[in-house]
């Protein structure tokens, strides 16, 4: 089965959208770490961001699912943070 040149360039273009998320995903991740945003009051804003039709439906769904990812890497750190705490000032 052959691609057609439509196919190539939906193939193209998504993998370009990935990498962007990605580069997007760290830099956020970065300025939470560094205290220059808060990241729950990005999120909250992010989720209330409208698009024009037809594309509302499905821009919202992709900005949820990434706010969901920078909340799950958040709560990962946070994690890592407490395990580190607790490794370094043991209780006993």
């Amino acid at each position: 089965m052959t691609q057609t040149d439509q196919e190539l360039e939906i193939r193209s273009l998504k993998a370009q959208l990935n990498a962007l998320t990605q580069v997007v995903l760290h830099a956020v991740a970065t300025l939470e770490m560094n205290h220059l945003i808060h990241g729950p009051h990005l999120e909250t804003e992010l989720r209330k961001k409208h698009w024009p039709e037809p594309l509302n439906d499905e821009a919202r769904s992709a900005m949820n699912e990434l706010c969901s990812l920078l909340e799950g890497a958040r709560n990962r750190r946070q994690a890592l943070e407490q395990e580190r705490e607790t490794q370094n000032h043991p209780e006993s």
